[in-house]
């Protein structure tokens, strides 16, 4: 059997950016976060893929306490996330990957590069909220928030 890995984007997925960019000093998460990622932690390993600086994604990371939940091997800071579907199909080959992100375009480029990815578009944040359709792509998935996750997965 493949091993499931769930990777997920940083900010408007687990990280509230919103709260963050108030005062640039409020590291908080979704109110579903934790309880979720309990959850997801029996079934898959769990992965962050991100985007921007690495060392202010790392202290998101860090100052949530999302650290307990997701090992250094799979902690991924890009400059850009194009660079992450190369790495995923030279690092993850083999596994099952679910990719959960606010970035509709993120979601399609992945698909388009590896279709065997199961993609999960989680619409909250600015992105989400402006994002126009994509012709002829629709995520695996749509969800609202993380609440119940592992119940639409697995």
């Amino acid at each position: 059997m493949k091993q499931t890995v769930i990777l997920f984007d940083l900010d408007y997925t687990l990280f509230n950016t919103d709260i963050y960019r108030d005062g640039l000093k409020d590291f908080s998460l979704y109110a579903e976060v934790e309880n979720t990622l309990k959850n997801l932690a029996d079934h898959a390993v769990l992965g962050i893929f991100s985007e921007g600086e690495t060392d202010l994604q790392k202290l998101k990371i860090t100052n949530t306490g999302l650290d307990k939940y997701f090992s250094d091997l799979h902690i991924h800071v890009f400059a850009s996330k194009k660079d992450f579907f190369t790495f995923t199909a030279r690092n993850y080959t083999g596994s099952k990957i679910i990719l959960v992100d606010d970035k509709l375009e993120v979601l399609f480029s992945a698909k388009n590069d590896h279709p065997e990815i199961k993609t999960v578009w989680i619409k909250r944040g600015k992105y989400a909220e402006n994002q126009q359709p994509i012709e002829n792509f629709k995520p695996d998935l749509e969800v609202l928030d993380l609440k119940d996750l592992d119940k639409k997965l697995f």
